[in-house]
């Protein structure tokens, strides 16, 4: 079985078992990403910039924990694998982590609610969010070593991690915001909505395999003697790990700064706080359409041109709700066309990862799959905290009060500048790492070359 997953056998089913594995942390992330501030913010009535502060400072203690469980993953040896163990134990705990977000204690002041908030945020992202995003996205360099079926289990993952946040928005957002945007209401959408989480991350764990090396013996299986010192010089001084880190915290940047602010568009420049929540529907039907057809693009243009493509698109998507009248309409036509570009990208960024490693091996004779994969979680995760981070404390210094019905003209500025503006400038930064990323033309003489070495080795 070992053998023939690595000649491209890996089963639909199998690929999506991994994909439940995207729609429960899908889930996670469509309120991470940008209700988690709303909700401390305009149900609780904290300051935007306290609330900021907690997200960015977090990202300091995340960006340690990212490389550890890298590295403990690399160093993992159990009959469920490398990273499926990982997977089977952290899928509890972590839906059970995400509903404690919300049971902030009313009686406790802001002092306690702070530090509750301090905690429970660390505990699922940096902690419990960190041992299962690292081990799922290690997971597809060890269920095939074929670069397309890798392509393929990515789509299939990011189709999945798409599909995830509609029900939220379409349905438990509108309920919340219908039963007055209460505390109660937010712990009991929660409560259904841990659970669903927890069932989709068990399927992935349960029935996504590992099959890579699976029956190779240990004598060829290093990375579990090498140290940490001599993985870490391996990671940092592969030029295409950095380029990948950069993309992920440019893209999460760029796609936060913008749902931090979402629901705060909503209300108080159009109007009504689900219009962007209700339009997900056509954005997710966006990106889901062009990852359904992007694979034999990809193939025949390789990653890095599909990837500067949707990086062009995702930019005039943006550039469209700067230059055109504040509407609906604009607003739900600029996010969809961003997310005909963000397709793109989710078709190609998470696939350059496992390149990345066999260049990485190539150059340094070593391969570090999960320290490696650190790159999406970390690259991701400062996206997540430092995106709403900072949008909450522009928001703050510019006047801005979830507990006011009415803002003042520099707080919607302010909600302005961090739906478009920002997020434009990562946009294009990513043109440019598109242009720099030139890995696809070296791969196939990079894997030739590791075939022969492990052919002599042998």
């Amino acid at each position: 079985m070992g053998t023939e997953a690595k000649k491209g056998k890996i089963s639909l089913f199998e690929m999506v078992a991994y994909g439940f594995g995207g729609f429960g942390r899908g889930m996670f992330n469509a309120i991470a990403m940008g209700q988690l501030n709303y909700f401390y913010t305009n149900s609780l009535g904290l300051s935007a910039a306290v609330v900021g502060m907690v997200f960015m400072l977090s990202r300091f203690f995340d960006s340690f924990t990212d490389i550890l469980v890298g590295a403990l993953v690399d160093k993992t040896k159990s009959r469920f694998g490398k990273a499926r163990i990982w997977l089977l134990c952290t899928c509890i705990p972590f839906g059970v982590g995400t509903y404690l977000l919300f049971t902030v204690p009313q009686s406790w002041g802001p002092a306690g609610q702070l530090i509750y908030i301090i905690i429970t945020y660390n505990l699922c992202t940096s902690i419990l969010g960190t041992t299962w995003y690292v081990p799922h996205m290690t997971l597809p360099a060890r269920m095939t070593r074929d670069q397309g079926e890798r392509a393929q289990i990515t789509n299939v993952n990011q189709i999945f991690s798409m599909l995830s946040g509609l029900p939220f928005s379409m349905v438990l957002f509108p309920q919340i915001v219908a039963n007055g945007n209460t505390q109660a209401a937010w712990v009991s959408a929660m409560r259904l909505y841990a659970v669903a989480g927890v069932i989709a991350m068990a399927i992935c764990a349960v029935f996504a395999k590992e099959h890579v090396d699976e029956k190779e013996p240990a004598k060829k299986q290093p990375a579990e003697k090498i140290p940490f010192g001599k993985m870490f010089k391996a990671l940092i001084t592969n030029k295409y790990w950095v380029m990948i880190l950069l993309i992920f915290i440019f893209d999460a940047m760029s796609n936060n700064f913008a749902n931090a602010v979402s629901t705060y568009y909503s209300q108080y420049l159009l109007g009504d706080a689900t219009v962007i929540s209700r339009a997900n529907l056509y954005i997710t039907a966006a990106l889901v359409i062009v990852l359904f057809g992007a694979t034999p693009f990809v193939k025949k243009y390789g990653k890095r041109k599909i990837f500067i493509l949707g990086s062009v698109i995702k930019f005039a998507g943006i550039l469209i709700m700067g230059i055109l009248p504040v509407s609906a309409s604009v607003t739900v036509a600029s996010r969809v066309i961003e997310a005909f570009g963000r397709g793109f990208h989710y078709a190609t960024m998470y696939a350059m990862v496992p390149d990345a490693m066999e260049y990485g091996e190539w150059k340094t004779g070593i391969r570090i799959e999960g320290t490696m994969m650190s790159a999406c979680s970390l690259g991701a995760k400062i996206g997540v905290g430092f995106g709403p981070g900072l949008a909450g404390i522009i928001m703050d210094a510019a006047g801005f009060d979830g507990l006011l019905t009415v803002q003042p003209a520099s707080a919607l500025t302010a909600i302005n500048a961090c739906l478009v503006w920002i997020p434009l400038a990562f946009a294009a930064g990513l043109i440019v790492l598109g242009f720099l990323y030139k890995l696809d033309d070296q791969y196939d003489e990079i894997v030739a070359e590791l075939a022969r070495r492990k052919g002599a080795a042998s």
